[in-house]
């Protein structure tokens, strides 16, 4: 079954092998090597992390082009007696919290990928990810060097020497855009074998969701509360006052520019599965902006391409028991060398 559109089917789980669904409204094609990554310093293996018997580690990750720095903290859970590699774990917004703030079931998860032999990576973000230098002008592609830094940076460390093992990651909302962003701008596609985008990417066509003039682009649409998320990379920290705010027509071009989906960047990941999943109670733009990079994918021909739309899941997939539970069996079952 492949049926595409801006309203996700509530029940879709499929491996796509070339059926195709629309292109995205004004998505010019193109292929581009991966914008260059950033640096990251490890500042502390014995970081503070509330609550937690996990390592816990502090790095601050530098970006060419990028005017300030960012620290995050990352809580690792080391796999079993048998490894079998590596998995990330990102939260929405900015990214502050751990992946293990979803809740009893996001933990249980966790903790039966550790013992199924995986390392768990939860990335906490200090500011935010997506929080750019004020008045810079940024743009949410170019913060993308962050995670996309420090994901490349954890392979390094962890994975290099052993590429039989998997490396994987996941993320919810605005972490689903820090994975999709290491995909289509960054060249992760190079050495991530399974990506589980949930709850978006809510960054998928920004020009689409800020400038609200066609009515056919509603569901895209961002609220105010939104629109100042995405004001906040470009620099515009104070809510209500920035160009996504304000519909700023003026700023179409950046807003494209800066978005997952549109543009001369990298859609097609022969040895990287993404699979998407969205959760049936998520009423918002999230999931209309996440199909925009879905589409763009299946247009561009990208093999290994998967969905499931979750009933009763809300926004927050993770935070669901089928949520948590999905995401789990995605990653015991397809978090394997390519």
């Amino acid at each position: 079954m492949c049926r595409l559109g801006y309203a996700v089917p509530v029940t879709l789980a499929v491996l796509v092998t070339g059926c195709k669904g629309p292109t995205a409204p004004d998505s010019p094609g193109g292929d581009s090597p991966g914008t260059p990554l950033g640096s990251v310093t490890l500042v502390s293996e014995n970081g503070a992390c509330t609550g937690a018997s996990d390592a816990c580690w502090e790095v601050v990750v530098s970006c060419p082009g990028l005017v300030e720095t960012e620290g995050a903290r990352l809580r690792i859970g080391e796999p079993g007696d048998t490894e079998r590699g590596t998995a990330l774990f990102m939260t929405g917004g900015g990214g502050g919290g751990f992946w293990s703030n979803f809740g009893a079931d996001a933990n249980r998860a966790l903790g039966e990928l550790q013992e199924a032999g995986f390392r768990t990576v939860e990335i906490a973000w200090d500011r935010g990810w997506l929080v750019g230098g004020a008045g810079a002008l940024e743009g949410h592609a170019a913060l993308a060097c962050k995670p996309a830094s420090l994901a490349h940076w954890i392979h390094e460390r962890f994975q290099a020497a052993e590429p039989e093992m998997g490396f994987c990651a996941t993320g919810n909302s605005g972490g689903s855009a820090q994975v999709s962003y290491m995909l289509s701008h960054y060249g992760l596609d190079e050495i991530l074998d399974l990506a589980i985008p949930s709850g978006g990417p809510p960054m998928g066509r920004m020009d689409l969701g800020c400038i609200r003039d066609d009515p056919a682009n509603e569901a895209l649409w961002y609220g105010s509360g939104s629109a100042s998320t995405i004001d906040r990379g470009f620099g515009y920290l104070e809510p209500g006052t920035g160009p996504c705010s304000s519909g700023d027509d003026g700023f179409r071009s950046q807003f494209a520019e800066a978005s997952i989906a549109a543009g001369q960047n990298d859609y097609v990941y022969p040895k990287t599965l993404v699979h998407f999943l969205f959760g049936a109670e998520d009423v918002g733009n999230a999931v209309p902006q996440g199909v925009t990079y879905l589409e763009r994918l299946r247009a561009e021909g990208t093999p290994l391409l998967g969905i499931d739309t979750l009933p009763g899941v809300p926004h927050a997939v993770p935070s669901a028991r089928t949520g948590a539970d999905r995401i789990r069996d995605l990653m015991l079952a397809e978090c394997r060398a390519r």
